[in-house]
């Protein structure tokens, strides 16, 4: 006579943006597998919402009914969720089996804005016909990301001519 001593053992990971913009959304993936030597049964995987994340349902935690996992099969869940609040934020999944116990996994991910602020300003607030004015204009990333590829369009008033425009291209 031979007795097999089997052991189901649940190994989570998930995975997710590293950077995702405030308003958009964020997609993780969860991948579950037995890592053990029999079957992991009444798999269940759940991953609440962390605050500053939304679901599109509104649910503040997801559960997935994974059921029986044979031994070293994977499961792949997808979650995408919106991101509606700026910061770092860490969301964690957790697996569990009614016989191979519960494991978790972790992601972080950091939200961020774009931004842009634009201030004209001038000393030269009137005028005698035919006189130069100067016109400050100063750009500003209010976000924190990188802005590329910035174009500030400044459009004269018709009875005006642009006579310079340092650092810029007058059309």
């Amino acid at each position: 006579v031979s007795t097999m001593v089997g052991r189901a053992q649940l190994a989570p990971r998930k995975t997710g943006p590293e950077t995702v913009q405030l308003g958009q959304n964020a997609t993780y993936n969860i991948t579950v597998e037995n890592t053990g030597n029999t079957l992991a049964r009444n798999v269940v995987v759940t991953d609440p919402v962390p605050d500053g994340l939304s679901s599109a349902t509104g649910q503040k935690e997801l559960t997935f009914d994974v059921g029986d996992l044979p031994a070293g099969a994977p499961k792949a869940l997808t979650v995408t969720l919106r991101a509606d609040k700026r910061g770092r934020i860490c969301n964690k999944a957790t697996v569990a089996s009614s016989n191979a116990g519960k494991a978790e996994s972790e992601v972080c991910t950091t939200v961020v804005q774009g931004g842009i602020k634009i201030a004209k300003s001038t000393k030269n607030e009137e005028l005698y016909v035919n006189r130069t004015a100067a016109y400050d204009i100063v750009v500003t990333n209010t976000g924190d990301i990188e802005l590329t590829d910035v174009v500030v369009t400044d459009t004269a008033a018709p009875e005006t001519v642009i006579a310079t425009a340092e650092g810029a291209t007058v059309s």
